[in-house]
């Protein structure tokens, strides 16, 4: 489709859309237009392609819809792709959502996610690995505080495991942090 929006300085962490060259939609899982401050997807229409037109086209990016000072943002840009979102215990998660919380903990190295169906319901598991100079009851505390950050984020209780340095694999570029075994 081309540019669709540009950060803006006046709403940092924001993405701007480009309004004048397209009619942006963000709906929800319902097929409807969500509310300000809501989630969806993102949904354009060019508005002066004669060409090539697009009418609809669902990009499949997950976006959280802002309106600010008349304009169309998308609070913390592209969030993840619709199609990445798993399903655990009825509640729909996104591998980024994830990441962002794991994220907020300097101490935490690497981590992966493992999703196992357990008893027909599908269960995640986090290993993470932490810095070098934590002992065991530092790396038991941190491992409760992102159980208990985890849990307030996705009401839901995802076990936290510690596993030893050097584990879990590196990647260079984007990585596969979430695996079902």
């Amino acid at each position: 489709v081309g540019p669709v929006s540009y950060e803006d300085a006046s709403n940092e962490g924001s993405l701007c859309v480009i309004e004048d060259a397209y009619f942006a939609e963000v709906i929800g899982r319902d097929g409807k237009e969500v509310q300000d401050g809501g989630e969806g997807e993102l949904v354009l229409t060019t508005l002066n392609r004669t060409a090539s037109p697009l009418l609809r086209y669902r990009t499949g990016d997950w976006v959280c819809k802002h309106r600010f000072k008349g304009k169309l943002y998308l609070d913390g840009g592209i969030l993840s792709r619709c199609d990445e979102m798993v399903v655990i215990r009825g509640v729909n998660i996104y591998p980024s959502a994830v990441e962002n919380v794991v994220r907020r903990f300097p101490e935490v190295v690497e981590f992966m996610v493992e999703q196992k169906r357990v008893d027909n319901m599908e269960e995640i598991e986090l290993k993470a690995e932490f810095v070098s100079e934590l002992d065991e009851p530092q790396r038991m505390t941190v491992v409760r505080a992102l159980e208990d950050r985890l849990r307030d984020n996705f009401a839901l209780r995802i076990p936290v495991k510690a596993v030893d340095p050097g584990l879990l694999p590196r990647h260079e570029f984007k990585s596969r942090r979430w695996r079902k075994v």
